[in-house]
C-alpha cells in the first residue's frame, strides 16, 4: 500500500537517513525502531506527506505521492502524532468528528451517514460510553484511543501513529498493540514509531531498525 525508492529525508537540506527502500503492504503492523534522534518522527511525518522528503519517491496506492493533492491524501493516510491536543475543550464526540472533515467541504456539515462512521469509530474503541467527555477531562489512554477513533472515522486504510504508547502504563501499551494488530488484520496498512521493543517483537509483522 505505501513504498518508498531511494527515500532521502531530513531537515533543510541536511540529510538524516537516505537510500530507503522500504515496504508496508496492506494487513501489516509494522514498527519503526531507534535511538532517540535517529530519524523515526522524521521518517513518519514525511511517509505521511506532512513533511517534504529531500529526494527519492514515496508511492500510495502505486501513485506517485507528489501527483496527490492534500485532500486526495487526506482520504488516504491519517498520522497521529505525540504532540497534545490543542482542542482539549473538544469532547471526544467532537474530536473523532474531526475524521470527516476531508468529506463534509466547505461548512463541515455531518450527513447521517457521516454520524454512523462516528458511532462506529466510537465503538470499534470501546470509548462510546465517554463520547461526550472534554478532551482535557480524560486519561492519556483514552486521548490515544479517540486520536485512533479520528483516524477510523477518516476512513484512511493507511494509518501512522508516532510513539502512540508514549505516556501509557504498561497494561495500556500493551492493550494498544494488541488491538492495532488486530485493526491490521482487518485490511489496514498501520505504521508505528516506538520505543516498546518487546511488544514490537510480540504484535508487529515486520520492524524497521534505524
Amino acid at each position: 500500500m505505501l513504498k518508498t525508492k531511494e527515500l532521502s529525508i531530513g531537515y533543510n537540506g541536511t540529510v538524516l537517513l537516505s537510500g530507503l527502500n522500504l515496504s508496508f503492504p496492506q494487513g501489516s503492523l509494522t514498527a519503526v525502531i531507534g535511538r532517540n534522534a535517529a530519524g523515526k518522527s522524521t521518517l513518519l511525518r514525511t511517509l505521511a506527506g506532512l513533511q517534504k522528503s529531500l529526494s527519492g519517491t514515496i508511492d500510495i496506492l502505486s501513485t506517485d505521492s507528489r501527483k496527490l493533492s492534500k485532500a486526495q491524501l487526506s482520504r488516504l493516510v491519517a498520522l497521529v502524532l505525540t504532540d497534545p491536543v490543542a482542542e482539549q475543550n473538544l469532547s471526544i464526540r467532537e474530536l473523532v468528528a474531526l475524521g470527516r472533515q476531508p468529506y463534509t467541504g466547505f461548512w463541515g456539515r455531518l450527513t447521517e451517514e457521516d454520524e454512523k462512521i462516528i458511532d462506529q469509530a466510537l465503538d470499534s474503541l470501546g470509548i462510546r460510553d465517554i463520547e461526550m467527555k472534554n478532551i482535557g477531562e480524560i486519561s492519556d489512554g483514552q486521548r490515544q484511543k479517540a486520536m485512533i477513533a479520528k483516524c477510523l472515522a477518516q476512513q484512511c486504510k493507511i494509518l501512522i501513529l508516532d510513539e502512540p504508547t508514549a505516556f501509557l502504563d504498561a497494561w495500556s501499551r500493551e492493550e494498544l498493540f494488541r488491538y492495532l494488530r488486530v485493526l491490521a488484520r482487518e485490511g489496514y496498512c498501520i505504521i508505528i514509531s516506538t520505543h516498546e521493543l518487546s511488544l514490537a517483537e510480540k504484535y508487529c509483522d515486520n520492524i524497521i531498525s534505524l
